[in-house]
């Protein structure tokens, strides 16, 4: 009897142990699967000279734990648009400014990390 309580129990083990193991396979395939939709976004939307930036990438990083965490809000599809939000890539493309990344843009959370909203246009455009 005690001999089979003890393998029951062992068996028990290994399934509570495997579960949780697959479990977390799931959920690394899961990510690195998200991980690798959001950088084939990414690098189809921008050129190569953009990508290859640690500005660029240090955004990446940030997008992909954010679609892990959100993807409602943060999906790979719509990366481009963060990157246009969440950066200087339009000066940095159409001026030579040196490309910049502070935070993902939020409405709520992060609203000065809005660079579409910094003013790029001629001296004097906007003056009333």
């Amino acid at each position: 009897m005690k001999r089979r309580t003890i393998l029951q129990a062992g068996l028990v083990l290994a399934a509570s142990v495997l579960s949780v193991g697959g479990v977390r396979f799931f959920t690394a395939s899961r990510d690195r699967a998200l991980a690798k939709a959001c950088r084939d976004a990414f690098a189809a939307s921008f050129p190569p000279e953009v990508v290859d930036q640690s500005a660029a990438k240090a955004f990446l990083e940030r997008y992909i734990v954010l679609a892990s965490e959100n993807a409602g809000t943060y999906p790979p599809e719509n990366v481009y648009k963060h990157f246009l939000t969440s950066t200087n890539v339009i000066a940095h493309l159409e001026q030579g400014d040196a490309l910049y990344f502070d935070d993902i843009f939020h409405p709520h959370q992060t609203p000065c990390a809005n660079h579409l909203g910094a003013l790029y246009a001629p001296v004097g455009e906007h003056d009333a």
